[in-house]
């Protein structure tokens, strides 16, 4: 559309103005294609807070890298951090009301899925990604979703022909992260609101030494509501740089 514009100027003179073209931005058919291909028969057709297209925009750099390293840098408001003692994907920091991180459901080509799933994933290997908050449709996920779609058929011409060949990285030993475990506030909060505590994994910390002059050493840590028994398991090195293992059932 054209339109001419007209401003008076301090001598009440009109001057005008060169015209100005207006276009409307929409999303192109190509991207549109690609959903319609990937979600056609799928919950995740819309509703979306964010989609990334990587048929229409293609990957450069390293693209054998998986989904679990590629996505805190490039999915906004997704960040990757330990819950319940395992990585898992974060959506804008979503909190519970006893204070702990909500992991987000994952699902990949239309089934839940595990985050193992998600380190096996080779982004070469990805066609769509899309990310929902929790809303109407996905209330009994209050994390939300990280929904990925592999690649199929001519799709894989871009980076040549699909190999039969099953590659699976190994990431070998993980920097410390924190693991959260509740404060006496998060437990006041959720003794106010009567929220459950069911966490699986109760205490974990990787810090603990022991030598010849320290052979035993106290912690504390607040029970689940769910737990009757505990499992304990020990993992680490001895004085000779052993690897030892130790699994005690406590009641």
């Amino acid at each position: 559309a054209r339109r001419r514009f007209y401003e008076a100027n301090a001598f009440g003179k009109e001057i005008t103005l060169q015209g100005i073209k207006v276009e409307a931005n929409v999303k192109e058919r190509k991207e549109q294609d690609v959903n319609d291909r990937y979600t056609s028969n799928s919950l995740f057709r819309t509703g979306e807070t964010r989609s990334y297209d990587f048929i229409s925009e293609p990957l450069t750099g390293n693209v054998s890298q998986n989904l679990l390293s590629y996505a805190p840098a490039r999915f906004t408001g997704v960040s990757v951090t330990v819950v319940n003692g395992q990585d898992a994907f974060v959506f804008r920091n979503g909190m519970s009301l006893a204070g702990g991180k909500i992991p987000m459901t994952i699902v990949v080509d239309n089934v839940e899925a595990t985050i193992d799933i998600i380190r096996t994933i080779q982004m070469k290997d990805v066609a769509l990604v899309k990310i929902y908050s929790s809303n109407l449709m996905f209330s009994s996920k209050p994390g939300g979703i990280l929904a990925v779609f592999t690649k199929k058929g001519s799709d894989y011409a871009m980076l040549g022909a699909p190999t039969k060949n099953i590659t699976i990285n190994l990431e070998g030993y993980s920097y410390i992260k924190e693991f959260y475990s509740p404060d006496d506030l998060a437990i006041e909060k959720a003794r106010i609101n009567k929220i459950s505590d069911n966490r699986t994994t109760i205490y974990w910390n990787p810090s603990l030494e022991l030598d010849g002059n320290n052979v035993s050493k106290t912690f504390s840590f607040y029970n689940s509501d769910a737990a009757k028994k505990h499992r304990v398991i020990i993992q680490g090195f001895n004085s000779a740089g052993k690897l030892f293992y130790l699994e005690k059932m406590i009641e």
